[in-house]
């Protein structure tokens, strides 16, 4: 069963600031088939909240476009900030620690602008596959997939 810490356990206060993050790469590869072990996408690493509160997965749409990543339609979302439409993208996020691939398509939302440090929501589509471990006190969050 593949686990990554993605907590803070040596400065549990940065748990409470950042929240957990996963390092991912995103990209598109269109001969990429379900089932492949990884697909061909940009070797570049980037922080990935885990979003307990996300429903999907969401990806930063300044980085979907500065990767020239399929357009795929529009889709209404909703946050704290009240809901809006954003362009959806075609995409793969590779977690490389987990050996997993996230392939689908996904929102492009508001991030890096918003002063964010993250470039992906891994939301609880996700996460219905993982197994969540959450220690406040120390800093450490685990996430394993059975």
């Amino acid at each position: 069963m593949p686990t990554v810490e993605c907590g803070f356990a040596d400065f549990p206060a940065d748990l409470v600031r950042l929240g957990p993050t996963l390092q991912v790469r995103i990209g598109f590869d269109h001969s990429y088939q379900p089932g492949d072990p990884v697909p061909k996408v940009p070797a570049l690493r980037h922080a990935a909240l885990v979003d307990t509160g996300a429903q999907e997965t969401s990806i930063d749409a300044d980085l979907a476009h500065a990767l020239n990543l399929p357009v795929a339609g529009r889709q209404r979302v909703a946050g704290v900030l009240g809901s809006r439409e954003v362009t959806t993208y075609r995409a793969q996020l590779y977690i490389p620690s987990l050996h997993w691939v996230i392939a689908g398509y996904f929102a492009g939302v508001q991030l890096a602008s918003e002063s964010m440090p993250f470039h992906a929501l891994i939301g609880r589509h996700f996460l219905r596959h993982a197994r969540l471990t959450y220690d406040g006190p120390t800093g450490s969050v685990t996430l394993s997939i059975d």
